[in-house]
């Protein structure tokens, strides 16, 4: 067998290095897996010194681009200089996987997808590469590498492998987000039966149950299990997320509030996004029965804080919530005046995305705080067939289709009102 070939019976291949590389990976891949400790506090301090470990910075110059951190970063710069300069050095294989994080690098995200695609159809053995795909994906919202991929990978490895639960969990998330959720349910279960502390997998069931208002088989799912799943702490809070939502959706507005008050508590990007959708859903929701003023201010403060910005469609559209909340913040004209500025020129996905769906969606968002209905309705209307470039899931996105309709109510009840 090739050394390229060469597999260890985790994670896929082996990767170039020295043995304190080799253990760095896997233990990184099973904190990702996990959702548990720091992947790239494990792997930063061997990618430093170990000159022939290029997947480490190829796994962190992803994450952290996915993560929203901006292109320009010394962190991301650091890594791409170590996967430029190591990949001519490595194999087939890990120089394919630099070009798919270079082309991510560039704002090429559907690029970067399919080139990690391309490497499953050749090596379906190669979990990273499913993992990078489907996360990128996840990115874009982007369903036709997603799922195809996923339908592959769940047929890469044999039952008892620890690929096969794990990419049966990225199964059942990609038919979740087609609307196959008989199929999602099943896969999710297989995953969750090789390994209880899959929460991809468990989370994934958590969108069926949300998509097809299953209020009972989600609170099953997730109350009695937390124990275990709210110390992943990478993903718990989305977790948390999806268990208000059952909530307010069933007509607990006070256990939603009281999981957004002692739950979501993260202050990441992506941790502000879960707790300004659910607090602007519960504004949805209650109307002027609630005072949510001074969970505003805390959640602006923190997103004026929160150097991920005009990296990420989904991150500013929550950014641009928050800010419309308050109506009034010292940080909100600099985050107005930036999102038109910060791709006005260049032609990548991300720079598409932008100027297509990002900036009308955000300027809408900016006219519902003003109470500019009509112009609020015509720009959300217009993002609303690119939505899905923002990235998250359908769930995630419904936020703007329900803001919107609520525009549309209250325009066609002010109509009336006074015709």
């Amino acid at each position: 067998m090739a050394d390229d070939d060469q597999v260890n019976g985790v994670f896929g291949p082996r990767v170039s290095g020295g043995d304190a590389a080799r253990e760095a990976w896997w233990s990184a891949y099973d904190q990702m897996a996990h959702f548990r400790g720091d992947p790239l506090a494990t792997l930063d301090p061997v990618a430093a010194t170990d000159e022939s470990f290029i997947m480490g910075s190829v796994f962190a110059l992803t994450y952290r681009l996915l993560g929203g951190v901006d292109p320009t970063d010394p962190a991301v710069l650091t890594d791409l200089g170590r996967v430029v300069d190591r990949a001519p050095r490595g194999t087939e294989r890990e120089r394919r996987h630099a070009a798919a994080s270079q082309l991510l690098h560039s704002g090429e995200f559907l690029a970067a997808a399919a080139a990690w695609d391309a490497i499953t159809l050749d090596h379906p053995d190669d979990y990273p590469a499913h993992r990078f795909a489907h996360d990128v994906c996840l990115h874009i919202g982007d369903d036709s590498i997603r799922l195809p991929a996923a339908e592959r990978g769940a047929v890469a490895w044999a039952p008892g492998d620890r690929e096969h639960g794990l990419a049966a969990g990225m199964l059942s998330f990609a038919l979740e987000e087609v609307g196959r959720y008989d199929e999602a349910i099943a896969a999710g279960t297989t995953a969750l039966a090789a390994d209880p502390d899959d929460l991809w997998a468990r989370h994934a069931l958590a969108h069926v149950y949300e998509s097809t208002q299953r209020h009972d088989e989600a609170v099953d799912l997730l109350v009695p299990t937390s124990g275990r799943w709210q110390e992943q702490a990478m993903l718990s809070n989305h977790v948390w997320w999806h268990l208000a939502l059952r909530l307010l959706e069933h007509g607990d507005l006070d256990g939603a509030l009281a999981v957004l008050d002692d739950h979501l508590v993260s202050t990441t990007a992506f941790g502000l996004s879960d707790a300004t959708s659910l607090l602007w859903r519960i504004d949805l929701v209650s109307g002027d029965a609630l005072d949510t003023t001074a969970r505003w201010k805390v959640l602006a403060d923190h997103w004026a804080d929160n150097a991920q910005r005009h990296t990420c469609g989904f991150l500013d559209l929550h950014t641009a919530l928050a800010f419309a909340a308050v109506g009034e913040h010292p940080a909100a004209d600099a985050f107005w005046d930036g999102v038109p500025a910060a791709h006005a020129v260049g032609d990548t996905y991300n720079d598409v995305t932008f100027r297509d769906t990002v900036l009308p969606l955000v300027a809408g968002i900016r006219a519902v705080g003003r109470l500019e209905l009509t112009d609020a309705a015509e720009l959300l209307r217009s993002a609303l067939p690119t939505l899905h470039r923002i990235g998250g899931s359908v769930v995630q996105r419904d936020i703007v289709h329900r803001t919107l309709a609520a525009v549309d109510a209250t325009l066609a009840a002010s109509a009336g009102a006074s015709s």
